[in-house]
């Protein structure tokens, strides 16, 4: 009666293979770009009216996209390492 279905991790870990993801320096990079992008955005669409925020906001947005980028390549060049190797 139907399909057996695969345990939620083994479906999680195919669902982020897919997506490239599969060592945590790619997850915490994107998880990183993703933090610069909505300080960015808060940035944005808030404008003057958080003055108070700007600078925070500035560089919650710098940071996250720099080190996001930084970690990202990281774990790229692991995954290549990794390839090469096994």
């Amino acid at each position: 009666m139907g399909e057996p279905h695969a345990p939620a991790g083994v479906r999680r870990h195919s669902q982020l293979a897919r997506l490239g993801l599969t060592n945590v320096c790619l997850k915490a990079g994107v998880l990183l770009l993703l933090f610069g992008v909505a300080c960015g955005g808060v940035l944005f669409l808030a404008g003057p009216h958080a003055s108070t925020l700007q600078p925070r906001l500035a560089w919650g947005m710098t940071g996250g996209v720099i080190s996001g980028l930084v970690v990202y390549v990281i774990g790229r060049i692991a995954q290549v390492l990794r390839a090469r190797s096994g």
